[in-house]
């Protein structure tokens, strides 16, 4: 009888208010003393050893006695703010709403027996129409591999296998050449002309106008004794620069060329498990299949989302404003991580790129509100299909959740809260839903032809920001400044 009776204590009483014509809700709950009084006592414990009382030794002190020195809210706010977010969880939980964004707290009474009273306001997850979501049309990508495809991709792994070779011979087409140079423009030298030991490759391109092409019969010299004469392009990225004549000194320090390896079967056994080139030849077209079937997959996802975002139509504004935004906070989070693993931190990139955090969240925007749109919308088609999840569905998204953090599928169970685990749910139907679309969605006529170099990306965000910094561009002193843009 007395558990029965302390359980009942520790239950928090609550309400739920629509404000702003649905668009948010304001939830009154009660903090019961039996639970302010434990978190209270948990604080004490956490703090006792740093609190100083005169009398006392250091963190010797009881509880009341800190009370009656410092006060009785002594503790309260810090109580409060370690209490709230599971007080706030089984309120939620109470009242089943599906909310968004962070609520705005406010502590509304203590009484004087230590019952605490709260309120949150909070936007609902807003409500989304979409009709036309059946037989949508889509440009099939061409997942055909052709004589080409292969020996581009053979190629490429033969270039990443060439030996590099210094030669006793003038420049030819092809040659890899380490020179320095100094540009001059009217007879004065200029900083952004200077190069030292950079490695060009004759024919690539690189270098601006016939700048290659006046080195091809050259031999190696001991100055600047080379005279190249080009002329900068009207659209060239240094305005200052742009449609000059100008006159590079060359000195030619090494002249390499790429020496690449016999395609036969002592190639394939070097680069692949394979024994013999033909072997290893089918299996390069295998895999081009694959990318290519896996292309094919993400351009038709990525068409039909496409439609479905500009076919929904959203009916709280407000609350779709706060979940674009959470979604440009979590490509940020995202941007912030993949710097890190380069070596790179957050704030250090936005010093050399001179943007900052909200010019990055901008930078997101209109994939944001994409991706809400279409997000929006699966669940709108869900709910209008009558979509299910069944307890098995779970249990493996549970399953995969603890193989790939490595831990207990029990010990994941209860730490996932009753949202979370409505959100695994709500991930599921959206899958779904998007397979619904998938499925029921008809090809065109008309066939997206690529090869196996242009194939579509897995869609990562339009708008990803640059990782290249100004620390990057400063490299090979200067020598990019030659380049044609």
């Amino acid at each position: 009888m007395a558990d029965a009776t302390e359980n009942l204590n520790n239950i928090s009483s609550s309400t739920l208010e629509l404000i702003d014509d649905n668009k948010k809700a304001k939830l009154s709950f009660v903090i019961n003393n039996n639970n302010f009084e434990k978190a209270i006592d948990h604080v004490y414990m956490k703090n006792r050893s740093r609190i100083n009382i005169p009398g006392f030794r250091k963190g010797k002190a009881s509880r009341k006695i800190v009370e009656n020195y410092y006060g009785k809210g002594f503790f309260y706010e810090e109580a409060i703010n370690y209490i709230l977010p599971k007080e706030y969880e089984k309120a939620i939980s109470q009242h089943k709403i599906d909310i968004i964004g962070y609520p705005d707290f406010s502590l509304d009474n203590i009484s004087d027996d230590k019952n605490v009273s709260m309120s949150a306001v909070i936007y609902l997850r807003p409500k989304a129409e979409v009709n036309n979501y059946k037989n949508l049309s889509y440009k099939p990508f061409d997942t055909s591999v052709s004589e080409d495809d292969i020996n581009n991709k053979i190629n490429a792994e033969r270039e990443k296998n060439a030996r590099i070779m210094t030669v006793d011979r003038p420049v030819e087409n092809g040659d890899i050449v380490n020179l320095d140079c100094q540009g001059y423009i009217d007879g004065k030298a200029f900083e952004a002309g200077k190069a030292v030991n950079y490695d060009l490759v004759i024919g690539s391109h690189t270098f601006i106008d016939t700048f290659e092409e006046q080195l091809i019969g050259k031999n190696i010299t001991q100055d600047l004794d080379i005279e190249v004469n080009v002329t900068f392009p009207e659209n060239y990225h240094v305005q200052d620069l742009s449609n000059k004549p100008a006159m590079f000194k060359v000195k030619i320090n090494k002249i390499s060329k790429k020496e690449l390896p016999e395609l036969d079967d002592d190639f394939a056994q070097d680069v692949s498990e394979f024994d013999t080139f033909d072997e290893y030849k089918k299996d390069v077209e295998s895999k081009i299949k694959h990318e290519k079937e896996h292309a094919a997959k993400h351009y038709k996802e990525d068409q039909l989302t496409d439609l479905l975002s500009k076919e929904v139509v959203i009916n709280n504004t407000e609350g779709f404003k706060v979940m674009v935004d959470m979604t440009k906070e979590n490509m940020a989070m995202n941007f912030e991580r993949n710097l890190k693993a380069q070596g790179l931190s957050f704030d250090a990139y936005l010093q050399y790129s001179g943007q900052t955090r909200e010019s990055i969240l901008n930078i997101y925007e209109a994939d944001a509100d994409k991706q809400t749109k279409i997000r929006l919308a699966l669940e709108a088609i869900a709910e209008k299909e009558n979509l299910e999840v069944s307890e098995e569905e779970i249990n493996s998204e549970v399953n995969k959740i603890a193989e790939q953090t490595k831990l207990d599928k029990d010990k994941i169970e209860s730490l996932l809260s009753d949202r979370e685990k409505e959100n695994i749910k709500k991930d599921l139907l959206v899958q779904k839903a998007l397979d619904l679309v998938l499925d029921s969605a008809v090809e065109s006529s008309e066939l997206e032809s690529n090869s196996d170099s242009e194939l579509k990306p897995e869609l990562k965000s339009e708008s990803e920001p640059e990782t290249k910094t100004n620390s990057d561009e400063n490299n090979n002193n200067n020598a990019d400044d030659n380049k044609q843009e």
